[in-house]
């Protein structure tokens, strides 16, 4: 059995969680290096996410794109429904038709694993992903700006 999301949900996601980590508007030509998604693939994912309502965008030369929500508001789930659609069961497994009733053996199995998927999904934020470990492989996105005034070292006493 093969669990997998689309290359354009793989996608999506690394540019979430290297724009969450970023706090800031960035170039498609920085966020395809950070993230590794080809320059290609930019246009059809961001324009997918802006239409969801995650990102914005501005083009031109001093354009690009960030979180139109916090991180914290955003869930996995969000982002792969944006890219991919929403998962279903139109059809019965066994034999490809409608279902019809009463519906097959592995109709209600099926239906509870795609719940559980779902709800595995939408219990994840892209701020989880953006978080130092969150997401180790292939997002190399800046650490966030460090706060003005604190450097810090032993000794430090800015407020």
């Amino acid at each position: 059995m093969r669990l997998s999301m689309t290359r354009s949900g793989q996608h999506a996601l690394r540019i979430v969680a290297a724009l969450a980590r970023s706090g800031e508007r960035l170039p498609a030509r920085q966020l395809s290096e950070l993230t590794g998604v080809p320059r290609g693939c930019m246009p059809e994912v961001v324009a997918c996410l802006s239409r969801a309502g995650i990102l914005d965008t501005v083009s031109g030369a001093r354009g690009g794109c960030w979180l139109a929500r916090g991180p914290t508001e955003v869930t996995v789930l969000d982002v792969l429904q944006a890219v991919e659609g929403l998962p279903s069961l139109e059809n019965c497994l066994l034999d490809g038709r409608p279902h019809g009733e009463p519906p097959c053996a592995l109709h209600e199995p099926w239906v509870r694993a795609q719940r559980a998927v779902v709800e595995a999904l939408q219990s994840v934020t892209v701020a989880d992903l953006a978080h130092p470990g969150g997401w180790p492989c292939r997002v190399h996105a800046p650490e966030p700006p460090a706060v003005r005034g604190h450097a810090g070292g032993e000794g430090d006493s800015t407020p």
